[in-house]
């Protein structure tokens, strides 16, 4: 994260404040008093402050715009204690400017007024709006299938070209916005969504560059640029990064080990819906081109707790061909290597070890296939 300094308005500093303008939030709570509690949190650092008739306030420095959550601790029972299901917060951004936080009741339901950079959040957020909701019922949607359908050919071939659908409009979505307003802050965070969505990666390449050159000097264009390198090193004709990790019985596999051969290399994880439902495809493509060629390479995100699951979905879903993983959930370092920040997540490697496709899904996979291997 980036460096902060707070100053809790009342009582002593963390740091002293760098020169020049730093932000303030002015609180307004209800008529809260102690022993209830505000925290801000920022990253790692965490900054507390008491409430007097609802009042509080906060002060600090921050190198650029970043992300911060407010909660309020109603009983006064600390942070670490605090239920994070039904936890009353509210999320926003913090700039070097003053900004007023305010609601009748809870933080929950705070608005934040006098903040240039919340009103551009508002913004990016109404632009994408109607997409981000298309994605997010279509996921509800995938999640409520029922178990009898999930195997049904119809049902997941309807639910994939929507997903496929969904996921281009936004991309469209969100290509328009940095075109729109290459000085915003927001365009950073539109690019990195590119680079989630898995677009093309000289687009998003040619994209960021777009973007005002002070924004992508910033500790967030840095880190966009990043991402970047690890979309376009993860990319169609680039070389399949090699690694190596245990198979279901512990015994070590290696990707280097399928040179010569087409594989899939596939993310998945047993708590994963969309996996699951994206699996019959693969039994299916495996049966129907395993003997011309083809391999899968299954990289499960699962974690230690959850090995006897990550072995029951492999039998249940009838997965049949070599299964790997190092257990360490989302920090599987197979992942980290190809960059997944969502899964299910796929790529397809060439006899030489070049990537040749990626992302494919449903039918789109078999259409894949079928060009390989009936030339």
């Amino acid at each position: 994260m980036k460096k902060i300094c707070f100053s809790i308005l009342m009582g002593l500093p963390f740091c002293l404040q760098a020169q020049g303008k730093g932000f303030e939030i002015k609180g307004k709570l209800g008529k809260w008093n102690a022993p209830a509690k505000v925290y801000l949190v920022i990253g790692s650092l965490v900054d507390s402050a008491a409430l007097t008739n609802g009042e509080f306030g906060f002060k600090g420095t921050v190198d650029e715009p970043v992300s911060a959550t407010l909660i309020l601790d109603q009983g006064g029972v600390g942070l670490s204690r605090l239920n994070q299901q039904t936890a009353d917060f509210t999320q926003f951004y913090v700039d070097n400017e003053v900004m007023t936080l305010s609601s009748a009741d809870s933080a929950k339901k705070a608005v934040i007024s006098g903040s240039a950079i919340n009103d551009e959040s508002a913004r990016y957020t109404a632009f994408i709006q109607s997409n981000t909701k298309k994605s997010a019922a279509l996921q509800t949607q995938i999640a409520a299938i029922p178990a009898e359908q999930q195997n049904d050919p119809g049902v997941q071939a309807s639910l994939q070209q929507k997903m496929k659908d969904a996921r281009e409009e936004l991309r469209g979505a969100l290509t328009t916005y940095i075109g729109q307003h290459p000085s915003s802050y927001f365009s950073l965070l539109a690019v990195s969504n590119l680079v989630f969505l898995k677009a093309d990666a000289a687009r998003v390449d040619a994209l960021y560059k777009t973007v005002s050159p002070g924004l992508q000097t910033s500790g967030q264009g840095k880190k966009t640029a990043k991402e970047i390198e690890m979309l376009q090193a993860t990319s169609v004709g680039a070389a399949a990064r090699l690694f190596t990790q245990p198979d279901t019985s512990g015994a070590p596999v290696s990707l280097s080990g399928f040179k010569g051969k087409y594989v899939l290399l596939d993310f998945w994880a047993s708590w994963c819906m969309p996996c699951r439902v994206e699996n019959p495809h693969l039994v299916k493509a495996y049966k129907k081109y395993h003997s011309r060629g083809l391999e899968i390479l299954s990289v499960s995100l699962d974690d230690l707790s959850r090995k006897n699951a990550w072995l029951t979905a492999i039998r249940k879903d009838s997965l049949s061909w070599t299964q790997v993983s190092d257990l360490k959930g989302g920090d599987n370092e197979a992942a980290q290597l190809y960059g997944i920040q969502s899964i299910p997540e796929n790529f397809l490697i060439d006899p030489t070890g070049r990537i040749i496709a990626l992302s494919l899904r449903g039918e789109d996979l078999d259409k894949k296939l079928e060009t390989i291997f009936t030339k």
